[in-house]
Protein backbone atom coordinates (compact mmCIF):
# COMPACT_ATOMS: atom_id res chain seq x y z
CA UNK A 1 0.00 0.00 0.00
CA UNK A 2 1.34 3.43 -0.92
CA UNK A 3 1.91 5.85 1.94
CA UNK A 4 0.29 8.99 0.57
CA UNK A 5 2.16 11.18 3.04
CA UNK A 6 5.30 10.34 1.06
CA UNK A 7 3.90 11.27 -2.35
CA UNK A 8 6.40 13.40 -4.27
CA UNK A 9 4.83 16.46 -5.87
CA UNK A 10 7.69 17.53 -8.16
CA UNK A 11 9.82 14.41 -8.46
CA UNK A 12 13.39 14.38 -9.64
CA UNK A 13 14.65 11.17 -11.26
CA UNK A 14 16.47 10.32 -8.03
CA UNK A 15 13.33 10.87 -5.94
CA UNK A 16 11.32 8.69 -8.33
CA UNK A 17 13.94 5.93 -8.20
CA UNK A 18 13.90 5.95 -4.41
CA UNK A 19 10.10 6.02 -4.24
CA UNK A 20 9.80 3.22 -6.79
CA UNK A 21 12.47 1.14 -5.06
CA UNK A 22 10.75 1.65 -1.70
CA UNK A 23 7.42 0.55 -3.17
CA UNK A 24 8.94 -2.55 -4.81
CA UNK A 25 10.75 -3.55 -1.61
CA UNK A 26 7.46 -3.39 0.26
CA UNK A 27 5.43 -5.10 -2.46
CA UNK A 28 7.81 -8.05 -2.72
CA UNK A 29 8.41 -8.18 1.05
CA UNK A 30 12.13 -7.68 0.60
CA UNK A 31 14.33 -6.56 3.47
CA UNK A 32 16.45 -3.88 1.81
CA UNK A 33 18.09 -2.74 -1.38
CA UNK A 34 21.37 -1.10 -2.30
CA UNK A 35 22.83 0.08 -5.56
CA UNK A 36 25.38 -2.06 -7.41
CA UNK A 37 28.91 -0.70 -7.71
CA UNK A 38 31.89 -1.84 -9.79
CA UNK A 39 33.12 -5.31 -8.79
CA UNK A 40 30.00 -5.81 -6.65
CA UNK A 41 29.98 -9.25 -5.00
CA UNK A 42 26.19 -9.43 -5.52
CA UNK A 43 26.68 -9.51 -9.31
CA UNK A 44 26.07 -13.23 -9.51
CA UNK A 45 23.66 -15.59 -11.19
CA UNK A 46 20.36 -15.98 -9.35
CA UNK A 47 20.56 -12.63 -7.51
CA UNK A 48 17.21 -10.79 -7.36
CA UNK A 49 17.60 -7.22 -8.58
CA UNK A 50 15.60 -4.10 -9.39
CA UNK A 51 16.60 -2.29 -12.59
CA UNK A 52 14.89 -0.41 -15.39
CA UNK A 53 11.79 -0.14 -13.19
CA UNK A 54 11.35 -3.92 -12.90
CA UNK A 55 12.21 -6.79 -10.59
CA UNK A 56 14.28 -9.54 -12.14
CA UNK A 57 16.95 -12.17 -11.67
CA UNK A 58 20.52 -12.09 -12.96
CA UNK A 59 20.97 -14.87 -15.49
CA UNK A 60 24.61 -14.18 -16.43
CA UNK A 61 27.46 -11.86 -15.55
CA UNK A 62 30.35 -10.49 -17.57
CA UNK A 63 33.43 -8.85 -16.08
CA UNK A 64 32.69 -6.76 -13.00
CA UNK A 65 30.51 -4.14 -14.66
CA UNK A 66 27.83 -6.02 -16.63
CA UNK A 67 24.97 -8.45 -16.09
CA UNK A 68 22.07 -10.03 -17.95
CA UNK A 69 18.65 -9.82 -16.30
CA UNK A 70 15.42 -11.72 -16.90
CA UNK A 71 12.57 -9.62 -15.52
CA UNK A 72 9.43 -10.96 -13.85
CA UNK A 73 7.33 -9.84 -16.84
CA UNK A 74 9.40 -12.08 -19.17
CA UNK A 75 11.40 -9.27 -20.75
CA UNK A 76 15.19 -8.95 -20.66
CA UNK A 77 17.56 -6.07 -19.98
CA UNK A 78 18.47 -3.48 -22.57
CA UNK A 79 21.74 -4.19 -24.34
CA UNK A 80 24.34 -1.62 -23.28
CA UNK A 81 27.74 -3.27 -23.59
CA UNK A 82 30.01 -2.56 -26.55
CA UNK A 83 31.32 -6.14 -26.54
CA UNK A 84 28.19 -7.71 -28.05
CA UNK A 85 27.36 -9.76 -24.96
CA UNK A 86 23.83 -8.34 -24.65
CA UNK A 87 24.46 -7.13 -21.11
CA UNK A 88 23.28 -4.18 -19.08
CA UNK A 89 26.13 -2.00 -17.83
CA UNK A 90 25.76 -0.91 -14.19
CA UNK A 91 29.20 0.64 -13.64
CA UNK A 92 32.00 2.04 -15.76
CA UNK A 93 35.27 0.27 -16.32
CA UNK A 94 38.34 2.31 -15.25
CA UNK A 95 38.85 5.23 -17.61
CA UNK A 96 35.38 4.90 -19.19
CA UNK A 97 32.56 7.39 -19.07
CA UNK A 98 29.72 5.39 -20.65
CA UNK A 99 26.03 5.58 -19.79
CA UNK A 100 25.14 3.12 -17.03
CA UNK A 101 21.86 1.80 -15.65
CA UNK A 102 21.28 1.68 -11.92
CA UNK A 103 20.87 -1.84 -10.59
CA UNK A 104 19.70 -2.41 -7.04
CA UNK A 105 20.41 -5.64 -5.21
CA UNK A 106 17.38 -6.96 -3.35
CA UNK A 107 17.97 -8.95 -0.19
Amino acid sequence: MINHSEVITDPSPTDMSRACLSFIIGAYNLKKGRQFVACDPSNRRGQVVFAEGKVGVITATADNFYCKILYSDGSTNKKMDSHGWGCLQFANEPGENCPVERVWVME
